[in-house]
Order: C-alpha cells, then structure tokens, then sequence
C-alpha cells in the first residue's frame, strides 16, 4: 500500500509526529544521542516516526516511542508542529526538495525497555538513548543547528514552547 504520508519522487510532502518523552518528576527528556555521524557530531534528536496508512495519530505516535526508544507512553497534549524545506535523498538516492511537517506531542513515560527497541537499520534504532535537562537539550541542539543548519534537526524551538 502506497504511503502517502511519506516524500517520494511524487510526493514532495511528508509528515511525521514526534514525542517529547518526560520522566515523571518532568526534569528529564529521553532522546537520541548519535555521537556521529555522516560527518556530524553530537546529534541529539527526539523520537520522530512517520505515519503508516490507516493508523490513527495516537497509534503511529505509540508505536514510534515503542520502536525507537523501547518506551510506553501516554499521550498528554499536542504542542504543536514544526515546517521545514529540506533536501531528501529517500530509497532512490536522488535528491528532491521535501516540505516535512513534524507534529509534536508532550507524552509521559509509563516504562521503558531497551531490548524491545526495533532495529530496522535506521541510524535511530542505533543511537545511545539518553535523559536530558530540557534546558541543557535545547543548548545542544541549538549548537548541532549553529554548527551544521541542517533545518530539520533542530527541534529547541518545540521543546521551549512545552516548558512555557
């Protein structure tokens, strides 16, 4: 079945959700650390996972904490979305101009199991999970995007607007 809610040579539009993952005192963020990569260096990013047809927002969101992060979660409110242009290159290895929106969700953590993360060859399904200050995660992605302006890595901007 035809994904259309993933870019393709077709289809210059994606969307995808992602998770801000708190623990319970709502000091700490889980996220993805990838020490490097493709020539990139300290990479931090939050779980993103694109929608599969015929699954529910909640469903997709559920299942991209649980294939990412090995975490249940429940779902506490929509922050928000973020908009970018970027370059994709996909399965075809060309590269087309992609608009990617990213929605996000606050969601609290009900238990988390690294072995149940699913490794699907994806450079998040490799990454060292981590619990971060919010603060201190917005600094790092702020640097990561000074660094490298790659626009659809910085998510600071989403992770502020959960702390107001």
């Amino acid at each position: 079945m035809k994904n259309y809610f993933q870019a393709s040579p077709e289809n210059s539009y994606h969307i995808s959700l992602g998770a801000i993952i708190f623990n319970k005192d709502r000091t700490k963020v889980l996220c993805h650390f990838i020490k490097e990569y493709k020539g990139y260096k300290n990479l931090y990013l939050l779980m993103r996972e694109t929608i599969n047809p015929n699954e529910t927002f909640e469903i997709a969101l559920k299942r991209g904490c649980l294939e990412e992060f090995g975490a249940q979660v429940e779902i506490k409110h929509f922050i928000g979305s973020i908009v970018v242009k970027d370059n994709w290159f996909g399965e075809i290895g060309k590269e087309i101009e992609v608009e990617k929106t990213t929605l996000y969700f606050e969601c609290a953590l009900v238990d988390q199991d690294d072995s149940k993360r699913v490794d699907d060859g994806t450079i998040e399904s490799k990454s060292e999970l981590v619990w971060i200050e919010p603060e201190e995660l917005i600094q790092k992605m702020t640097e990561f995007f000074d660094s490298y302006g790659i626009n659809n890595l910085n998510e600071s901007e989403i992770i502020k607007r959960v702390l107001n």
